[in-house]
């Protein structure tokens, strides 16, 4: 059984709270229905508990924002992918203290934060959800915010001659104001999308590499989304309106049935890249 961000509840204690982390023995009655298990044959529980906590444990580094966490666990994520499954138990710890040093030159593009707005807006229409007012406010803070629009006929964007400037205004407010107020809410968030996928055996995607990157633009799209918040209202959110953008955001994108629309939108900027992803997410 599990609880998702999408429901505005479990978004607030698991972004504003600070409890309800700590795995617990319990018994409950369930309806009838297989469970599948997600590891991989030969693994045992303690072995995918010992990887899976490890990548939790590295998002309580109070030191350390979101993306750079992120960067550290993407970076052990691939090179997980060269190693058998029984070997990442025992690997985990090295290749998470190691992390920082083997990650490559950030390679961020001016249209980064444009094409998130983008990718998210594709992903809206693909998946038929309706645009509710909840979602409709935050789509109109991020392009108004951003000097873009969305053309919704053919989910095309356009850009102002001075949508760069505006975004560059931004990111420096963030830089100077919003970030370290967002940086808990920011780490929570990851730790949450983590232990929902039982990271990293299972998730959206069907490699370590495709879930990873699924996480990260999710990490970008909703940080945007709040830097677009805190613009339009020009000043740090309330509480609760920053628990709404994360619960509007999640709406979205935690319930995407399928990973190959997204990766395909992903693709086209290169976002799967390793160096691509640093620099979206301004490491």
């Amino acid at each position: 059984m599990t609880a998702t961000l999408s429901c505005p509840e479990i978004a607030r204690l698991a972004v504003v709270e600070n409890e309800g982390w700590d795995f617990e023995p319990a018994e409950l009655d369930r309806l009838p229905q297989a469970l599948k298990n997600y590891l991989p044959d030969g693994c045992s529980a303690e072995d995918a508990l010992t990887v899976h906590k490890a990548f939790l444990r590295a998002c309580d580094d109070e030191s350390a924002s979101a993306e750079t966490i992120f960067a550290r666990i993407a970076s052990v994520s691939r090179s997980f992918e060269l190693l058998g499954t029984d070997k990442w138990p025992a690997a985990v710890g090295f290749y998470l203290r190691m992390a920082d040093g083997r990650l490559p030159a950030p390679e961020p593009q001016l249209t980064d934060p444009f094409n998130l707005v983008h990718a998210f807006c594709g992903l809206i229409v693909a998946s038929k959800k309706p645009i509710t007012p909840r979602l409709q406010k935050l789509l109109d803070d991020m392009t108004n915010a951003l000097h873009m629009t969305i053309k919704w006929e053919n989910v095309e964007m356009e850009l102002c001659d001075d949508s760069l400037a505006a975004y560059e205004s931004l990111q420096k407010d963030w830089n100077e104001k919003w970030a370290s107020v967002y940086a808990p809410l920011l780490r929570r968030w990851l730790k949450m999308q983590l232990a929902l996928a039982l990271f990293p055996y299972a998730g959206l995607g069907d490699s370590l590499s495709e879930r990873i990157t699924i996480i990260g633009v999710r990490l970008a799209t909703l940080r945007i989304a709040i830097l677009c918040s805190c613009g339009m209202n020009e000043t740090t959110l309330a509480s609760d309106d920053a628990v709404r953008v994360v619960q509007t955001v999640s709406r979205v994108l935690d319930h995407l049935g399928d990973s190959r629309f997204s990766l395909n939108i992903y693709g086209e900027p290169n976002w799967l890249e390793e160096a691509r992803m640093l620099g979206l997410l301004n490491i």
